[in-house]
């Protein structure tokens, strides 16, 4: 997430970013005009940070500003105890006011750039593929190799891979999404890392974090596998650890979690 501004007060934090997130999904389907978004978004914007930072009914003149022999420092000054004796929140309202633009335009630009790329799909197996004789229930079809794997599909691999092991509920997140969580079920919450350098401890950890919070166990699906220190995390956590191969059409775990979900189904770790 984009770092919030000190005055910002916590509790507030993710409530605005989570509207933050689904107001610029919203828009980016809309097909608006950027010009049109920022100024919904500068509105959207005044109008939160007016209801968070209410701003005095009166408020008296303000400093003469210096003239061309006066001090700018001494102006900077008493406009500063203005503030503090007139409107003691106008700074926080200009802090999160920055903020909240600043974050809803990039979320904004974010979520264009996910829906002009193809269509994420995953496809997956007929219903003639042989799935040999599996202790468990599949939810869907085993995904079949892909010739090319973005990162957003990546996702919706992961969420074949959890149904064909039986997870039930599967859905992938909004693209614009930063709860920590891509792929979420009933059971289970995936996190997927389709980058180049292998998974390290922090990913391992949010996941665990996240999992935590939501009562679920936390998968973890690495195209570039895990550092040692990550392996240690998620075994220690855990954590059900794997690895794919969009282009073989394979996945393999490396966590006493994940080598019992690929025997049993992922329905063996509710304890």
């Amino acid at each position: 997430m984009y770092h919030p501004p000190d005055r910002l007060d916590r509790q507030y934090f993710k409530p605005l970013w989570d509207m933050m997130r689904e107001r610029a999904a919203i828009m980016a389907k809309d097909g608006s005009s950027w010009e049109d978004r920022r100024r919904d978004i500068a509105a959207w914007a005044s109008k939160m940070t007016d209801g968070l930072y209410p701003r005095p009914a009166h408020m008296p003149p303000k400093p003469k500003e210096p003239g061309f022999f006066g001090s700018s420092k001494k102006y900077r000054q008493d406009l500063l105890r203005y503030y503090e004796t007139h409107d003691p929140q106008f700074f926080a309202r200009r802090d999160v006011n920055e903020w909240l633009n600043e974050c809803s335009e990039q979320l904004f630009g974010d979520a264009r750039w996910e829906l002009s790329r193809p269509a994420a799909s995953v496809p997956v197996a007929s219903a003639t593929v042989d799935r040999g004789d599996l202790l468990w229930e599949p939810q869907g079809g085993r995904p079949e190799p892909m010739t090319v794997c973005s990162p957003r599909q990546a996702e919706f691999l992961a969420k074949a891979w959890m149904q064909y092991l039986g997870a039930t509920g599967c859905k992938v997140s909004q693209a614009t999404r930063d709860g920590g969580i891509d792929v979420d079920s009933e059971h289970f919450v995936g996190e997927v890392k389709h980058h180049a350098e292998p998974v390290s401890p922090g990913i391992v950890r949010q996941i665990v974090g996240v999992a935590s919070i939501e009562g679920k166990i936390p998968l973890v699906f690495s195209l570039s596998g895990y550092s040692e220190a990550a392996l240690d995390v998620g075994r220690r956590a855990g954590a059900a650890l794997f690895t794919y191969s969009f282009e073989q059409g394979t996945l393999s775990a490396l966590s006493p979690q994940g080598e019992r979900a690929l025997k049993l189904g992922l329905l063996s770790l509710i304890v």
